[in-house]
């Protein structure tokens, strides 16, 4: 490897890490775009040497192939070519096998240790970013700057609960610290009064009590109660605030009940979902492409003013309506790949670390994807592909002689 690669890959390396871990909560939109970048600048350099072929294992090819089967739906739908450049929202699935590739070949023998620290630190600013709208808005809720409010809390909560793998990879002190990781992402996601990503806290928290009661041998009950009183505390804080945030109980019971749901966000997300559901009805096998996943939905809404909507916040939707079945297979796979990924990977030290990482992944993007779009979208999509390069490259043992 030549001195010029050597720096490249090294600066890319941290580049990628300091961006997806700590500055995206930070920099917002333009973290996507940046991550891509660097993507297709490691894309061109293993292109160009050859090492390309590296990439010929489970975790790349199988994003490669996901990606290649929604072109294959987009194209076959599409009405006009433009819309199969719609395929361009999932690109950071073909560069995670450059990004994984750089991260694997550059790993330290303390990678999940840093991997934590920067999470955590990504945890702590999504509290400050947080805090600084709070103040400059006059405690108002919006999503004015580089990040929404509901895209700070979905990443904020996966940051927070990330930072948990030091606990079982670092030493001393440091391993209370990183307790600070989702008593931070779950501030910012309750400042934010986003009520969507409030889904993933309890399963979230019950892989991370799980995974805390492994790692640092502590006693079950303990765990137990630490969990319940956790929620508990992050439930009375929810409510406290009033408002939408304690609409939520009644929500809950309105649907469960089967009665009219009074609350106007809440239902606009069911009409937007039985508009959905009929949509994907009318073409079941490889669906109507995602250039017209609202077109295909407008005619079936209660509520016209929802038109304008670009997508149905509900990720399984959005892939049913724009790929069918094909498109419902690809997105289970999406879900399916980080714990799967995971389980198949090396059988070193920091295995239980990927695994838990890759289940926070797993969980958030499920609960997050039931209200709102996480694949599709540049930023959650780009944050998949890096964190979950990150764990499954980085954070591994090296080999003896590396």
């Amino acid at each position: 490897m030549s001195a010029l690669r050597d720096r490249i890959d090294g600066a890319a390396v941290w580049a990628i890490l300091v961006l997806t871990l700590s500055l995206s909560v930070v920099l917002g939109l333009l973290t996507p775009y940046m991550l891509v970048a660097i993507g297709v600048i490691l894309l061109v350099a293993r292109l160009s040497d050859g090492t390309w072929r590296q990439a010929l294992t489970p975790a790349p090819l199988t994003f490669l192939g996901i990606v290649l089967v929604l072109l294959a739906c987009f194209a076959i739908t599409a009405r006009q070519p433009g819309d199969v450049l719609f395929i361009f929202n999932f690109v950071a699935l073909v560069l995670f096998a450059p990004i994984y590739l750089t991260l694997s070949d550059r790993r330290p023998a303390n990678g999940a240790v840093i991997v934590a620290r920067l999470a955590l630190l990504g945890a702590l600013l999504s509290v400050v970013v947080m805090l600084v709208r709070i103040g400059y808005m006059g405690g108002r809720r919006s999503d004015a700057g580089l990040i929404g409010v509901i895209v700070l809390a979905n990443t904020a909560i996966i940051l927070g609960f990330l930072a948990l793998v030091g606990a079982a990879a670092d030493r001393g002190f440091w391993r209370l610290v990183y307790l600070l990781g989702p008593v931070a992402g779950v501030s910012a996601e309750i400042l934010t009064k986003s009520r969507g990503p409030l889904m993933a806290i309890a399963p979230l928290a019950i892989a991370a009590a799980i995974f805390l009661a492994r790692s640092l041998r502590i006693n079950w009950w303990w765990v137990t109660a630490g969990l319940v009183a956790g929620l508990a505390a992050t439930a009375m804080w929810v409510m406290s605030l009033g408002g939408r945030m304690a609409r939520l109980p009644g929500i809950f019971y309105s649907m469960l009940s089967g009665d009219f749901v009074r609350d106007r966000t809440a239902e606009f997300r069911l009409d937007l979902y039985q508009a959905g559901w009929k949509a994907f009805q009318e073409a079941p096998i490889i669906g109507h492409g995602w250039a017209r996943i609202m077109d295909a939905s407008i005619p079936h809404l209660r509520n016209q003013e929802l038109a304008d909507l670009p997508q149905l916040h509900n990720d399984f939707l959005d892939f049913a309506v724009a790929g069918g079945i094909v498109g419902i297979a690809c997105y289970v796979a999406l879900l399916a790949a980080p714990i799967v990924l995971g389980l198949l990977s090396p059988r070193d030290g920091l295995r239980r670390v990927r695994l838990y990482g890759c289940t926070v992944i797993t969980i958030a993007y499920f609960f997050d994807g039931l209200t709102d779009l996480m694949f599709g979208f540049e930023f959650h999509t780009a944050l998949y592909a890096a964190i979950l390069a990150i764990l499954l490259g980085y954070c591994r043992e090296r080999e003896p002689g590396k």
